[in-house]
């Protein structure tokens, strides 16, 4: 019954589409993927957790170092921030790029980096309200916990330790049908809006009916996603586990003969850092037929789901 499903079915073209575009090796294919996998290859933030510390135990002199550090602690922060921004808005730019690369097969990601722009900031914005919208729904009980105690003028640890709790459980609830929103979004709107030049918002009013039709075929997609994503984030562990472990060594036997010889930290991190950027860039390259793989996969089933959509040729 499962071969039966659209989204089983395009499996092994994906594997087939994504074997024909990287085999036989060809550098410039491989580097220009592994520049958009920087991007989009996935990742996660720590939310950032509360300390146990109170002011009247910190070492003396330390609350007077905190102080004059502060400005610096708030720039960085600020510095971090901003910098996530940039890297997130090129990686929305770049989610139009990928699909115009595949679909045209041509390699140029400059030119194609500056027609996108427009789309990619929209794509951006729409993830962010969806992270503030998530954001807020998440603070909302545990505003409703903490504000009587505020009223009352007393803030007892039981009420903190309720918002915090009652806070994560609306993340987890959230969880599930934001990632599964921000999924079609990526895998099946990006294409809809390149299709017919229009916006987030408008390329899921194009998307819904589509969904709300094939509405089996879109489960049974989700399940797939999931069941392919716990797959290939394990093979990848794998081999990422054994080149790390390999220039580890290596790295390692290279860096104490160096400081033995030397005696010089920086001469250390110098003799390390080689290491560090060949595991860096490897990292980035056995992530290649991965994203390559789920790109063709959702506009695969885009095309079945919707032939008008169909933009690989």
């Amino acid at each position: 019954m499962a071969e039966g499903f659209i989204a089983i079915g395009e499996i092994e073209h994906a594997i087939a589409r994504t074997k024909e575009l990287l085999w036989p090796f060809n550098r410039s294919i491989w580097l220009r993927l592994a520049l958009v996998a920087l991007f989009i290859g996935g990742g996660g933030a720590n939310m950032p957790s509360g300390s146990s510390w109170q002011t009247d135990t910190l070492p003396p002199g330390l609350e007077d170092s905190l102080v004059q550090a502060l400005p610096l602690i708030l720039l960085a922060v600020a510095g971090l921030f901003l910098l996530a921004l940039i890297w997130g808005l090129i990686g929305a730019i770049l989610q139009f790029v990928f699909v115009d690369l595949l679909s045209s097969g041509e390699w140029h990601i400059r030119r194609t980096f500056g027609l996108r722009a427009g789309k990619g900031v929209r794509l951006f914005l729409f993830q962010v309200g969806l992270l503030l919208l998530v954001l807020l729904l998440a603070a909302l009980p545990a505003a409703v916990i903490v504000a009587p105690a505020l009223i009352a003028g007393s803030m007892v640890n039981i009420s903190i330790a309720l918002a915090v709790l009652a806070t994560i459980l609306v993340l987890v609830i959230l969880l599930i049908p934001v990632a599964i929103i921000e999924m079609f979004t990526i895998d099946f709107v990006v294409p809809v809006m390149l299709r017919d030049d229009i916006g987030v918002l408008d390329g899921w009013q194009r998307l819904w009916p589509i969904i709300r039709a094939a509405w089996k075929e879109a489960a049974v997609y989700v399940l797939a996603k999931i069941a392919l994503v716990i797959a290939t984030g394990i093979l990848v562990l794998l081999a990422v586990l054994a080149v790390f472990l390999v220039l580890g060594i290596i790295g390692t036997i290279v860096v104490i003969a160096v400081h033995m010889a030397l005696g010089s930290l920086l001469l250390d991190a110098v003799a390390a850092a080689p290491f560090v950027i060949c595991a860096l860039v490897i990292l980035l390259l056995v992530q290649v037929p991965v994203i390559t793989f789920y790109r063709y996969y959702g506009l695969l089933v885009l095309g079945r789901l919707a032939p008008a959509y169909t933009l690989l040729p």
